[in-house]
């Protein structure tokens, strides 16, 4: 698990460097989920049980419970749909890009990091919600995972047309707009 935050810190450090480490790494899809996306998943699920427990004056374990099956769900199914919107979009005219289903992995697991992380420490103490805004940060990130995952994003030609911009600003809508809608969708059906 150290070495996961290890990973993370180094994403919101110095995402170039990192990006080149993580392909440099080169794991298959499972061993990225397995070893990276699935342990972090399941820390949040358990500060959001145990901060459940501790902002709450009067702790119900179903309540607790319910709130854990909301965040694994919503999360697990949108990194999913994330996945697999981002393996068609980016065979759009104007990204002009091959499916790529195991580069899309990398993209979507190593970047919705920051997400979990965050929700994880907002769970823990609610108090600090306020740094739900470094989600943003998560843009500069995908940013610069792009020019290593799909080179031909990082050319000059790419840049200056936008369409790096454009593919930055599609991978965020997907990376927190599933989850995001996955939550809504959960709370509805246990209300």
């Amino acid at each position: 698990m150290l070495e996961i935050f290890k990973l993370v810190l180094q994403l919101i450090r110095s995402p170039r460097e990192a990006w080149k480490d993580i392909i440099a790494a080169d794991k298959d899809v499972r061993s990225m989920q397995n070893g990276f996306f699935y342990p972090l998943l399941g820390f949040v699920v358990l500060a959001t049980f145990i901060g459940s427990w501790l902002n709450s004056q009067n702790f119900a374990f179903d309540q607790a419970l319910k709130e854990c099956v909301v965040v694994f769900s919503s999360f697990f199914a949108g990194y999913y749909f994330a996945i697999l919107m981002l393996n068609e979009v980016i065979t759009w005219r104007s990204f002009g890009l091959k499916k790529d289903y195991v580069s899309c992995v990398r993209l979507i697991t190593y970047t919705s990091s920051v997400m979990l992380t965050l929700k994880a420490v907002v769970s823990l103490w609610q108090d600090l919600f306020i740094l739900y805004v470094i989600n943003l940060y998560a843009a500069y990130i995908i940013w610069e995972g792009l020019s290593e995952l799909f080179p031909t994003l990082g050319d000059a030609e790419a840049e200056r047309m936008g369409v790096k911009r454009n593919f930055t600003i599609v991978c965020m809508c997907l990376i927190y707009i599933f989850p995001f809608l996955m939550e809504k969708l959960m709370m509805v059906m246990m209300s």
